[in-house]
C-alpha cells in the first residue's frame, strides 16, 4: 500500500515575509495584494497576521501551505482572499507571484493551536485553475470548481470536491475523508485512517488505498481500485473496465457494472448481484462468498459448504455457460451460487 507523499522543504522566509513588510512589487518580482489601509501601530501588523482580507490580481495556480487551516474556494466578482487564523498561527505569505498564489503560515514555538483557521480564495465566476496544491497539518477542504489538476496533502482533515478537473486528483491523509462527486480524469485517495464516497465521472481510474476505511462507489469510471487492511465497500454504478478489491478484513457488496471483478481477502465475505461481462474471480481464506451470475461458465471449490442452485455440493463444481467466467474459491469459507438465464 503506498503511503502518503509529504511535501519536505518549505519556501522562503523572504518571500514570505514580503507582504508584511511593504517590498515593492518589482523587488519581489510579483503582485502585491492590497489593503484599504496599512497597518498604523504594532499591535495592528500583528493582528493583520491572524486575520484580513486581501484583494488579489489575477493568478492561474494556487499554492497552500498551511498549519491548521480550512481551505475553501467561491465564486465573486473578482480575485480575493479571506483568512482567520487560530491564536498561535501566524500568516508568512499572501501574494500572487508569477500567476502563482501563494498562501503560507507558521505556528508560534510552543503554540497550541486549539482550533481551525479558515482561508477563502474567491474566484470571478467562470474561472479556470491551472494547478492547485494544498498542504496543511489538520485541515480539511472544500472545492467546486474548474482546474487542471488538485493535491490535497495533510496530515488530518476531510475533502469534498466536486467541479471539473481535466486531470487528476490526489488526497493523500493520514486521517480524513473523502467526497467526491464531480469530473476528473483520475483519482487517487490514500489514508491511513478514512471512508471514501465515490459518486461523479472518472474518464480513467480510481484508486483507494487505506488501512482501516471504507468505499461507497456510485459513480462512472474506467476501473477501480480498493486496497485495505480493514474495510466494507459498497460498489455499484459503472465501471467501463475492471474492480479489484485487496482487504484483509473486509467485505465487498457489488450491485454495479464491470468488465471483470477480482476480490481477494483473508477474513471478509463478499456479495455479488451486479453484471459481469467477462471474468469474475473470489478467493477468501474464511469469509462466504456469495453470487448471482447469468449462466456462467463456472470453477467453484471450497473446504466449507458449496451451494450452487440449491443443491449442496461436494466440495468442488464445474459447468459451461455462455456468460462470464467465473472462479470461486475459499479454503473454509461457504459458497453460495445462482445461477440464471437472462
Amino acid at each position: 500500500m503506498r503511503k502518503p507523499t509529504r511535501q519536505g522543504a518549505r519556501l522562503g522566509a523572504a518571500l514570505a515575509l514580503a507582504l508584511l513588510t511593504g517590498c515593492s512589487a518589482a523587488a519581489r518580482g510579483g503582485a502585491p495584494a492590497t489593503r484599504e489601509q496599512a497597518p498604523a501601530t504594532r499591535e495592528q501588523a500583528a493582528a493583520e497576521q491572524t486575520t484580513g482580507d486581501l484583494t488579489l490580481p489575477a493568478f492561474t495556480d494556487v499554492r497552500v501551505d498551511a498549519v491548521t487551516t480550512d481551505v475553501s474556494f467561491r465564486y465573486g466578482s473578482g480575485y480575493a482572499l479571506h483568512y482567520e487564523l487560530p491564536a498561535g498561527e501566524l500568516l508568512e505569505q499572501a501574494e500572487v507571484q508569477d500567476g502563482t498564489l501563494l498562501f503560507r503560515t507558521e505556528s508560534e514555538p510552543d503554540s497550541s493551536l486549539p482550533h481551525h483557521g479558515q482561508l477563502v480564495i474567491t474566484l470571478p465566476e467562470d474561472t479556470e485553475l491551472g494547478k492547485i496544491r494544498v498542504d496543511t497539518s489538520f485541515g480539511g477542504l472544500t472545492f467546486d470548481g474548474r482546474a487542471d489538476s488538485l493535491v490535497y496533502d495533510t496530515s488530518s482533515g476531510d475533502a469534498e470536491i466536486g467541479g471539473v478537473l481535466a486531470g487528476s486528483l490526489e488526497v493523500y491523509t493520514s486521517f480524513g475523508s473523502l467526497t467526491f462527486d464531480g469530473r476528473a480524469d483520475s483519482l487517487v485517495y490514500d489514508t491511513s485512517s478514512g471512508d471514501a464516497k465515490i459518486g461523479g465521472v472518472l474518464a480513467g481510474g480510481a484508486e483507494v488505498y487505506t488501512s482501516f476505511g471504507g468505499l461507497t462507489f456510485d459513480g462512472q469510471a474506467n476501473s477501480l481500485v480498493y486496497d485495505t487492511s480493514s474495510g466494507d465497500a459498497e460498489i455499484g454504478g459503472v465501471l467501463a473496465d475492471s474492480l479489484e478489491v485487496d482487504t484483509s478484513f473486509g467485505s465487498l457488496r457489488f450491485t454495479g457494472r464491470a468488465a471483470s471483478l477480482d476480490f481477494e481477502s483473508s477474513k471478509g465475505g463478499a456479495q455479488v448481484t451486479g453484471k459481469i461481462t467477462d471474468t469474475l474471480q473470489m478467493n477468501t481464506t474464511t469469509g462466504p462468498l456469495t453470487a448471482t451470475l447469468p449462466d456462467p461458465a463456472l470453477h467453484a471449490e471450497t473446504g466449507g459448504k458449496l451451494t450452487v442452485d440449491g443443491v449442496e455440493q461436494a466440495g468442488s463444481f464445474s459447468r459451461q455457460g455462455s456468460g462470464c467466467s467465473a472462479r470461486i474459491t475459499s479454503t473454509r469459507g461457504d459458497i453460495t451460487i445462482t445461477t440464471r438465464t437472462q
